[in-house]
């Protein structure tokens, strides 16, 4: 199992609306945008994103920009654009032709890579005193499942220099900000968050209550920092709370899962014990 995907904001060139018939005989209507993917180094990923369109559906303006959870495909070779397949996707409000528009936009040009997969090959130390290690990821992007490898950067600073990265064929998943292009098109992100010898899921069978607000704003707000009372549900609605299932969305009754051996055989005996190295100073 792998993923690559993409979180950020992203400016939007001259879209286009195109059908496609999937292999039921259904018609389906997509926008196709384009786009890239800014690095933290000054470089740019040419990209591509495709959005479902709706009935009576309109191209959005140029130089749109839109908040967007992607799977990613990246292909190797200076004149590959990426693929982008929309998960999640708002516009941010305004008119593109006024000077103070992107104003409104939170300061976050570069996006978080959300990356999920396995190492192929050792690390390397490069020029600076970083360190950094392939990891081939996939997802099913324009109906195929899709292979990129991206390239991990743990920075030479002192939250990462007693951390040793992953071996080869190990699984591992990464958080990172996109930072650079190489001359074959690799992404490489600098490591924010890594976990690796992935294991089975951790199942909490412990309840408790969900956290009641010191206070409740006067006026109703769109973002909520606490749960508020009012918002409570009401007796006999089910919403699976702690008496029902447990953290993993798992019945109190059932068993707990056991490992896939084909999984086991992958990962080995080192997979049952998940490396978290994402919350050291």
């Amino acid at each position: 199992m792998s993923s690559l995907v993409l979180v950020g904001f992203f400016a939007l060139g001259n879209g286009r609306r195109a059908s496609s018939i999937a292999a039921s005989g259904k018609t389906t209507w997509h926008m196709f945008y384009p786009t890239t993917i800014q690095c933290r180094s000054g470089a740019m990923i040419p990209a591509e994103l495709r959005v479902y369109s709706p009935v009576n559906d309109t191209v959005l303006p140029v130089n749109s920009v839109v908040f967007l959870v992607a799977r990613a495909h990246i292909p190797r070779g200076q004149t590959c654009s990426a693929q982008l397949d929309s998960i999640v996707m708002h516009v941010v409000p305004g008119d593109v032709c006024e000077e103070e528009y992107e104003n409104n936009v939170p300061d976050m040009p570069f996006p978080l890579a959300f990356a999920l997969g396995s190492i192929p090959a050792l690390f390397t130390i490069r020029p600076d005193s970083s360190r950094m290690f392939p990891l081939e990821a996939g997802d099913r992007v324009r109906e195929e499942r899709k292979s990129t490898v991206i390239h991990c950067i743990l920075p030479s600073i002192p939250r990462w220099s007693s951390i040793t990265p992953p071996q080869i064929n190990t699984a591992c998943s990464v958080v990172g900000v996109c930072a650079e292009r190489d001359g074959d098109n690799r992404l490489g992100i600098i490591v924010e968050s890594m976990v690796f010898n992935v294991g089975p899921p951790v199942i909490s069978i412990g309840g408790g209550q969900l956290p009641v607000a010191a206070s409740t704003p006067s006026k109703r707000r769109k973002f909520n920092s606490s749960v508020q009372t009012g918002n409570a549900p009401a007796p006999g609605d089910d919403v699976g709370g702690p008496s029902s299932i447990i953290a993993c969305g798992v019945p109190s009754h059932a068993a707990p899962p056991v490992l896939n051996s084909a999984a086991s055989a992958m990962l080995g005996t080192e997979a049952l014990t998940p490396i978290d190295v994402g919350s050291q100073p």
